[in-house]
């Protein structure tokens, strides 16, 4: 990849913790770059740090990592929490982003799975 992303990110931390090799220094270095990515204006985390809109999915994946990794201090959770309540739509279910019209039950997934991790 020419960029680094939030996904990619994830699934790498993902196996390097399965396979027990993730070495504090890139621990470190993660933690930075996902808490650099909420997007200023919605609260969700953006795909990387060249898109200015935030979406579900990178914003599932990015709190996970940083739960795994402890460090789900570096998130504004209120901000998080509220952006995947706005992606939310009252007859059920939940859009990709701000920017999308339908609902996906994949977004839907990861809708609620960015709120059960900012559950209190």
């Amino acid at each position: 990849m020419k960029r680094a992303g939030t996904n990619p990110t994830a699934a790498a931390i993902g196996i390097l913790q399965m396979a027990d090799a993730l070495e504090p220094e890139a621990r470190d270095a993660v933690c930075d770059f996902l808490a650099a990515l909420p997007s200023s204006f919605e609260g969700g985390l953006r795909a990387n740090d060249r898109i200015p809109a935030a979406d579900l999915l990178s914003t599932f994946t990015g709190s996970w990592t940083l739960a795994q990794l402890g460090a789900s201090d570096r998130l504004d959770a209120v901000a998080v929490r509220e952006y995947a309540e706005s992606c939310e739509v009252p007859t059920g279910g939940f859009r990709g982003g701000l920017w999308d019209e339908g609902i996906d039950v994949e977004y839907t997934f990861y809708g609620l799975g960015v709120l059960g991790l900012l559950a209190e």
